[in-house]
């Protein structure tokens, strides 16, 4: 109930102007409920956000195809279906930390299981264009969720599948 509250009250207001007294009010509780799981409010963000973090990773987990497109339509159906939570934590989020938190992690799925036998660690150009890539990724993934998720995941993961291999055959021959 206090996240849910929360949520509802980050897509009012920034989370700086949020206060513990006001999530106890709307969510009918006293304070020392709240202190007993929370520290503050930055501390229900943070929790929060490492909730929905963990749970992408354990989806990417679970994904054992090695394919880009079939592996970024889970990804965006997940992002879509769960975008009334992610949109005001990616909102709120300091310096972007969170959504640079899903964005690693589907770097981190991308590395181990899309592209095993690039070296992205020792070749500078080639972790430049990886860092490129990922963050054009994101950027076209933040969009999509920002502007409503209108376009079908299969139309958006066919997109950044198509510009991601762009990239790739003009840098990395």
């Amino acid at each position: 109930m206090i996240q849910n509250v929360f949520l509802e009250l980050l897509k009012e207001k920034p989370v700086a102007k949020i206060t513990v007294k006001e999530i106890c009010e709307h969510a009918e509780i006293n304070r020392s409920t709240f202190y007993k799981h929370y520290q503050d409010v930055y501390d229900l963000m943070e929790k929060l956000e490492n909730e929905a973090v963990e749970a992408f990773e354990k989806l990417l987990d679970s994904y054992v195809q090695n394919e880009t497109v079939p592996a970024l339509v889970t990804l965006l159906t997940s992002l879509r279906e769960n975008r009334e939570l992610l949109l005001p934590l990616l909102a709120n989020s300091s310096n972007d930390d969170f959504m640079k938190r899903l964005t690693d992690a589907c770097s981190g799925y991308a590395l181990s299981h899309l592209t095993p036998e690039a070296d992205y660690t020792s070749n500078p150009k080639q972790a430049a264009v990886y860092a490129y890539l990922a963050g054009g990724t994101s950027g076209i993934i933040s969009n999509w969720l920002e502007t409503g998720t209108q376009e079908p995941p299969q139309q958006v993961a066919e997109l950044i599948q198509s510009l991601n291999e762009t990239v790739l055959t003009v840098l990395v021959p």
